[in-house]
């Protein structure tokens, strides 16, 4: 939640703005698993507020790829 690759989660292949393949949305079962974390139980205000807004975080309005070895 406080890397880079949170902040830009694109990069430039082949000329196209590709999805770095290090990120991915949150599944259901990640969601699921946090909420057994201690910390969210405790609801601890600065790790709840960073979650909260990765999660909030609006989807992309611009076109992107996904690179696959070395096919777009």
């Amino acid at each position: 939640m406080r890397s880079e690759l949170a902040l830009k989660p694109f990069k430039k292949a082949h000329g196209k703005t590709v999805l770095d393949p290090r990120a991915y949305p949150p599944t259901v079962f990640s969601v699921e698993t946090l909420a057994f974390m201690p910390a969210v139980q405790r609801e601890r205000a600065g790790f709840l507020e960073r979650l909260a807004h990765l999660l909030s975080a609006p989807a992309p309005r611009r076109a992107f790829f996904i690179l696959a070895g070395k096919k777009l």
